[in-house]
């Protein structure tokens, strides 16, 4: 708990000796639907990474083996985890309706792929909600952004993350969470987390636990969850509630003493 009070005031440039702040800030309370609705963005987190990593995989698979033809026009893909075997799908815009040109099945026992013939509706409606939130999104970090949509009751949850580009860095600002309704593809909300494009370097060489502070919510997010599991890592996020511990996906306050 020490070493975190030390982070916390260095962030700050509060002095945590000898003077007395004028004035004490005040958190605010967490409440019992703050600590719920954390365990909602673990989840969402650990989905994120799981679709990363077939994403990824998948992406891996199709270059090793030369599928990926100019003519497929792929524009993006889907990660569907419907079923009990996960799949990716590669997919392209034809006349404003997605069309899935390649779908792989990662495992570990062999990866399969095919082409096929028809495209699901289920893919369809992923595709363009991850269209409408590309197309509405005014994205504040230049580069690359990564997908992935997340089911939530009626809607689409679509969540455009920047691609990492640089190694031992935290890529915690300029991600973006935009909910879809599916019916109508209308966006419910399209939520920047964060006020600014910002990466968080982290030193792998020594026992280092990076701090930052979240501005926009009460709670860390999904995305924070997602990044202490694609980068191994755990570190700690201030937001107006006090610290809370980001580790293996699970979002945890830290309790004042």
């Amino acid at each position: 708990m020490m070493k975190i009070l030390i982070i916390i005031c260095i962030l700050f440039s509060v002095s945590c000796g000898v003077s007395t702040p004028k004035k004490e800030y005040k958190y605010k309370a967490i409440t019992q639907a703050l600590l719920n609705h954390t365990q909602t963005e673990e989840r969402y987190g650990k989905l994120i990474y799981q679709k990363d990593s077939y994403a990824w995989y998948a992406s891996d698979y199709i270059t090793e083996k030369n599928l990926l033809k100019k003519e497929m026009n792929i524009e993006g893909w889907i990660v569907d985890l419907s079923s009990e075997n996960p799949f990716v799908v590669f997919m392209s815009m034809e006349n404003n309706t997605p069309i899935s040109k390649l779908i792989v099945h990662p495992s570990e026992s062999g990866s399969v792929h095919y082409l096929p013939e028809t495209t699901n509706p289920r893919h369809i409606s992923m595709f363009k909600a991850r269209a409408k939130a590309i197309e509405t999104t005014d994205r504040m970090c230049n580069g690359r952004y990564n997908t992935a949509v997340i089911e939530d009751g009626e809607n689409w949850i679509v969540y455009l993350l920047v691609a990492p580009f640089k190694e031992n860095t935290l890529f915690a600002g300029g991600n973006y969470k935009i909910t879809i309704n599916k019916n109508s593809f209308d966006v419910i909300e399209n939520k920047p987390l964060s006020k600014t494009c910002f990466a968080l370097p982290v030193q792998t060489e020594i026992e280092s636990w990076p701090m930052m502070t979240h501005l926009v919510e009460s709670t860390p997010n999904a995305v924070h969850s997602f990044l202490s599991l694609q980068n191994d890592l755990t570190y700690y996020v201030l937001t107006d509630t006090g610290p809370w511990k980001i580790s293996n996906g699970e979002i945890t306050f830290i309790e004042g003493e």
